[in-house]
């Protein structure tokens, strides 16, 4: 559910929409997509544990890969998925069943380098966590 989440605030992000349109995955970009594009996975899922009792509240590691022709167009739909979603907080319009308390860049490196794979092709990944449950 949170992957869809991070989906949706992505696509309703005029900025985001703007650099990559519809080009927003998961787990995987096809073949000879078009680039820009984002893929979103997430690496682990894992409920917050209270002092007292369990919680409703979860924790989820999200890597957020962004594959472009040049360092530029990496760091450009970098930072447009940072302002889109960092310390984003509430509901998801278009998504009932989950409110999102907080995501964070856990690399709040302002020095991220794209690194260059094959083809020409750059290629560089944000770390986040969502802080979220399901109401």
């Amino acid at each position: 559910m949170i992957r869809e989440a991070v989906y949706k605030l992505l696509t309703a992000d005029a900025t985001v929409a703007g650099l990559v349109g519809t080009r927003i995955y998961p787990e995987a970009i096809p073949a000879r997509t078009q680039r820009p594009a984002i893929v979103v996975d997430t690496t682990s899922l894992r409920r917050i544990q209270g002092t007292r009792a369990a919680t409703d509240w979860r924790t989820a590691r999200l890597e957020v890969g962004i594959v472009g022709d040049s360092v530029v167009a990496c760091n450009t739909v970098a930072e447009a998925v940072l302002a889109a979603l960092g310390r984003y907080q509430g509901t998801v319009p278009g998504l009932s069943g989950i409110v999102i308390d907080d995501i964070v860049d856990t690399d709040s490196s302002s020095e991220r380098m794209p690194r260059q794979g094959d083809g020409g092709v750059f290629a560089l990944a944000l770390e986040l966590v969502a802080f979220w449950k399901e109401t």
